[in-house]
């Protein structure tokens, strides 16, 4: 059976799909539906379909959206999409971006449905019958090289009969050879949509070379950057360097591009490819810090990255005052803070892991802290994307913009949150006051007890009661120390501090400002008459 995949944001439409056919007597089994390109993208990478039948407009990421990421991972895979006829033009697009035919909603009969899907299955089986011509075959050079390389990954390079064979086949000497591990990447500062096509001719500009000068390779490709594994009898760090400056200087001339390169040591026991090869994964990280559009060529025992003092970088750049900008929703304070961070860890230059996991430690705290008081609103802000994208962030800038994005995002939501809850803010200020006036508290305590800047919660207290904060806690302050001031034998020395004042003389001028009278006059004026 081959696996289908639907994804529509009608849910109608998609019943209506499923039961138009017997889809199993057809030959296909309908293993998942979505509401629209991203969860469609989700179930295409958990359920590996067969086919995808897919429409055009929807909600968040559209279908084209979709047909482009797949396409990107499997160029082979039939993908359908649904249309309308006042909708052809988004057909076209979508068949330019890789889909193979469409489908017309307001024609969809079973028996054209049938018929389509039978060309798919037939599309399909000679698609597997030639996959199985092609694995009895020999396999492209390339592609040898990529799987040998992953195989070796994940065998932790330990070599066996099997692997030694499979070095023979691809003329890569094994034995009486000397070997270096090479991670490459081409600095991009852009988001072209040629920029892979040009990464990659870059990339073969090296592999040219490593041909010309014999030196056999194998590869795969981590995030971006290329992992060489380089044999030769010959191989030497001096005659690396040339092929590497080499290379760089045919990027830089035709493509305007420059190369960044980190490799090890030449080593020629094979019993060290496994430890060689986590120094590179290890050492490249340096690549992190690397945001100059120029050459870049390093040696991995000639890297170095500074430990991290969690303790004093916690002291110094306090998580405190990132929240507090999100309070007073000040940008340019969060912007600062960011900027901050840029410029600490880039003189530094600790280990980027140690940087990413401040930054996510940064976003826990965040979503902690404001997780409840938001707890709508943070549906928003998706923590999971944010730590995706800070994870796998190729450099200290754009981890960084990733942060910024974030704080800003929070600075929105407190905006909205405050001017969507005003009237309830006000009352939780009240409350607060109400119950602990006669201590010694001040508009500062009320506004974090409440996770607000005290310039918001003026404005909104202001807004809703016409009074000051302070002069609310004043006048509840002032009322009790006028019913204390009716017991004969109480003085003003023995009351102010049980209603909430730390001095006596601040205590009688509060007083007569909010009686209009003194405490003797008002104490005369309250004595009973004889």
């Amino acid at each position: 059976m081959y696996k289908v995949l639907i994804v529509d944001d009608e849910v109608l439409l998609r019943v209506g799909l499923k039961t138009a056919i017997n889809w199993e007597d057809a030959g296909f089994t309908v293993v998942a539906e979505a509401a629209n390109g991203e969860q469609g993208y989700e179930q295409y990478k958990k359920h590996e379909p067969d086919v995808v039948i897919t429409d055009i407009r929807m909600p968040k990421k559209d279908g084209l959206w979709l047909v482009e990421e797949i396409r990107k991972e499997n160029p082979y895979i039939p993908i359908l999409v649904l249309t309308c006829l006042d909708e052809f033009s988004y057909a076209r697009n979508a068949l330019k971006a890789g889909a193979d035919d469409y489908i017309l909603k307001a024609e969809l009969e079973d028996e054209d449905l049938l018929g389509m899907m039978s060309g798919v299955k037939k599309k399909l089986d000679k698609m597997n019958k030639d996959k199985e011509i092609s694995r009895t075959a020999s396999t492209s050079k390339n592609d040898m090289i990529r799987v040998l390389f992953n195989d070796l990954v994940k065998a932790e390079f330990r070599i066996d009969a099997n692997i030694e064979q499979r070095f023979a086949a691809i003329d890569m000497p094994l034995t009486d050879s000397k070997f270096s591990f090479v991670c490459a990447s081409v600095y991009e500062n852009s988001k072209q949509d040629s920029a892979g096509q040009i990464h990659q001719a870059v990339i073969n500009l090296l592999i040219n070379l490593f041909d010309d000068k014999e030196i056999a390779y194998l590869f795969h490709i981590v995030n971006n950057r290329y992992h060489f594994l380089l044999s030769s009898p010959k191989l030497s760090i001096s005659e690396m360097k040339r092929v590497f400056i080499s290379a760089n200087q045919g990027a830089q001339q035709y493509f305007d591009k420059a190369l960044q390169i980190v490799f090890t040591d030449v080593f020629e026991d094979t019993a060290e490819l496994n430890s060689r090869y986590n120094e590179l994964l290890d050492k490249s990280d340096v690549l992190f810090y690397v945001e100059d559009p120029s050459f870049y060529l390093k040696n991995t025992r000639d890297i170095r990255f500074e430990h991290l003092n969690s303790f004093e970088l916690k002291k110094k750049y306090s998580q405190m005052l990132m929240i507090d900008s999100i309070m007073k929703e000040n940008m340019e304070g969060a912007r600062e803070f960011v900027s901050e961070l840029y410029k600490y860890f880039k003189a530094k230059a600790a280990h980027p892991g140690s940087v990413k996991l401040f930054f996510t430690d940064i976003m826990n705290n965040l979503f902690s802290h404001y997780g409840q008081l938001l707890s709508e609103e943070t549906s928003k802000l998706d923590q999971k994307q944010y730590y995706y994208e800070i994870i796998n962030a190729a450099s200290l800038k754009g981890a960084c913009v990733v942060m910024e994005q974030m704080l800003f995002g929070f600075i929105d939501l407190m905006r909205q949150y405050v001017q969507n809850n005003s009237q309830l803010l006000t009352n939780q200020a009240i409350h607060y006051i109400q119950q602990n006036f006669d201590k010694k508290i001040s508009l500062k305590d009320v506004a974090e007890n409440l996770n607000l800047s005290k310039q918001y919660l003026c404005s909104i207290f202001k807004k809703e009661t016409g009074e000051n904060v302070s002069y609310y806690i004043n006048k509840l302050r002032i009322e009790k120390a006028k019913m204390l001031l009716h017991s004969k034998d109480r003085k003003s020395k023995e009351i102010f501090e049980e209603v909430g004042y730390s001095n006596q003389q601040y205590f009688s001028k509060v007083f007569k400002k909010m009686t209009g009278m003194t405490i003797l006059e008002y104490k005369d004026k309250i004595k009973p008459s004889k």
